[in-house]
């Protein structure tokens, strides 16, 4: 008996949780490059660099930002390209990543991307390449 309330309990968590997603799901179809006139509406806010440790040991060190969105469509994925220099102002490297983030119209939203190579003595600069959304 005790199996079959679990079992019960289980399938109608399930349910919830799928008819959840699939109501706020966006078709593929639907999110596409802002337009530039939008593109220009989003502003980036706020960056930090956070590193993670096991122990005393680093394992990863990530770039977390943040963007307001001043555009009339949702916010979804962004390309940005992430730049850090020597402190003589020589590139170390430049890279671009693709961010996930979730921003409606007149939001905040954050992302953070894992990234390598990375120590104190860096200087970050970061901007947005391309974004990508939809509209209501």
């Amino acid at each position: 008996m005790k199996n079959i309330i679990w079992i019960i309990a289980i399938f109608a968590m399930s349910i919830t949780i799928t008819s959840c997603t699939q109501s706020s799901q966006v078709k593929s179809s639907q999110v596409k490059i802002l337009p530039y006139d939008q593109k220009l509406k989003v502003e980036s806010c706020f960056d930090q660099i956070n590193r993670h440790y096991f122990g005393e040991i680093l394992t990863s060190t990530w770039f977390s930002g943040s963007i307001y969105n001043r555009s009339e469509w949702t916010v979804t994925r962004m390309l940005i390209n992430i730049k850090a220099f020597e402190k003589n102002g020589s590139k170390r490297w430049d890279r671009d990543f693709y961010a996930d983030v979730k921003a409606a119209p007149l939001e905040t939203g954050k992302f953070s991307v894992e990234i390598i190579d990375y120590n104190d003595d860096l200087k970050i600069d970061w901007s947005i390449k391309e974004i990508y959304g939809h509209i209501k």
